[in-house]
């Protein structure tokens, strides 16, 4: 019998094309919506079939997408590409199950890591530290912890899942901006009724204690954890350059030993939760401390270095969904020797974002000659010990587009530059 297929609801997104090569490279039928010439993982070599594009990105519409995909493929298994389409199919998990092969935890335990004031509660009954944050139910509430802060602070959304908002967090300087800044926040987020209904707080954002590392040496644990609990599988990372400078994606990551007590509480965690699939959990270090600081359950950006040590998330979140779960054992145990070898790839770095990390910041003169020498670096570490975010020499058109892309994304919305590689 032939191989399930397996859907991924995306073409954006270098988590995307990771798992698309991924899977593709295990023989399988890798199938896509259409996506915009400028996508990852249109080009790749590994896409057996492009599916009817997306439309206006409400959850009708996905859910009416699906519904026409999975009767032309049943049995398909579903990939999680992004956090609101996670939560979307977890809410769905009985209607989709008809037509899809499924490994999501429920809505709620999605919810729970996805929502960072939920995740902090959980992250603490576990013996896991996260960063000093306050939940004000108000502006006004906000306005009198204003004097008792210690500043700088970030106001963040509670969650980015069906949201209707750029934003990722706001930094505040003092008293006064944070007074300034809250109910700014505040009308600046928008989330749908399903979001709103499962969480009447969702509106109100957090603020959190800013720390020094937040901005760069980002330590990262990348995992797999079974619906029973017993099987599990880490890599680790360290995140050392970020776009944006201060909040943003990897543009390098190093690979590191794994933390096994943090690993140990983080799957107990997610175990209490009822939470399992594969994840990403990012901590930054603060006096020998690491603070939890968010979870995404999920493909991500850096999910091509892991794969390539071994640690293959697609393809166990594919034979976990098929109930192969002797071959996710093998799959795990034979990671675990592959990392324990030589050669295995050490790094990841995405040079098209490294050079205009480099021209942008140079015109703008934040860039020191230590990162500069730092940023060159990166950009000429070659494989394969080191992996490119899209390049690979047996699907390279990925790779060739990326820096067009990038270009062109830029010269359409000049704010989008300036915002990423301009400013901090």
């Amino acid at each position: 019998m032939p191989s399930p297929p397996v859907l991924v609801p995306a073409t954006d997104g270098y988590g995307t094309l990771a798992a698309i090569r991924d899977l593709g490279r295990s023989d399988l039928t890798v199938l896509v919506p259409e996506g915009p010439w400028h996508s990852p993982g249109r080009y790749s070599r590994y896409v057996t079939r492009r599916l009817s594009p997306l439309q206006n990105g409400t959850l009708a519409s996905f859910l009416g997408w699906l519904e026409v995909a999975g009767q032309e493929h049943p049995g398909a298994v579903l990939m999680p590409t992004s956090d609101t389409k996670s939560w979307w199919i977890a809410r769905s998990r009985e209607e989709l199950s008809d037509c899809f092969a499924l490994y999501y935890p429920s809505a709620d335990s999605l919810y729970a890591v996805l929502n960072k004031v939920q995740l902090a509660a959980a992250a603490g009954a576990c013996g896991l530290a996260t960063p000093q944050t306050w939940t004000p139910a108000d502006a006004e509430e906000a306005s009198s912890l204003a004097p008792r802060l210690d500043y700088p602070v970030v106001i963040k959304p509670r969650t980015h899942v069906d949201k209707g908002h750029w934003l990722k967090a706001k930094l505040v300087a003092d008293e006064r901006q944070l007074r300034r800044s809250f109910p700014a926040v505040t009308a600046m987020l928008a989330y749908s009724e399903e979001v709103q209904t499962a969480d009447p707080c969702v509106g109100t954002p957090m603020i959190q204690q800013l720390y020094p590392a937040a901005s760069s040496n980002i330590y990262t644990l990348f995992g797999f954890i079974d619906e029973s609990g017993d099987l599990v599988g880490f890599d680790a990372s360290r995140k050392l350059v970020q776009y944006p400078y201060r909040f943003g994606d990897g543009a390098c990551f190093r690979s590191e030993p794994v933390d096994d007590e943090l690993s140990r509480r983080l799957a107990e965690m997610c175990r209490g939760l009822g939470f399992f699939g594969m994840f990403e959990a990012e901590f930054i270090e603060e006096d020998g401390r690491k603070l939890l600081i968010d979870f995404n359950p999920r493909l991500f950006n850096g999910l091509a270095l892991p794969v390539a040590r071994g640690l293959r998330l697609p393809y166990l979140h594919y034979l976990a969904a098929l109930g192969r779960l002797d071959e996710v054992e093998e799959e795990l145990a034979k990671g675990a020797r592959l990392r324990e070898g030589e050669g295995v790839p050490s790094a990841w770095r995405h040079k098209a974002v490294l050079r205009a990390l480099l021209a942008g910041r140079r015109a703008s003169r934040r860039l020191s000659s230590e990162d500069a020498r730092a940023l060159r670096r990166w950009m000429s570490s070659a494989p394969p010990q080191t992996i490119d975010a899209t390049f690979e020499a047996d699907d390279p058109w990925p790779g060739r587009l990326d820096g067009l892309a990038l270009a062109w994304r830029s010269l359409r919305d000049p704010r989008f530059f300036a915002g990423t590689f301009l400013r901090d």
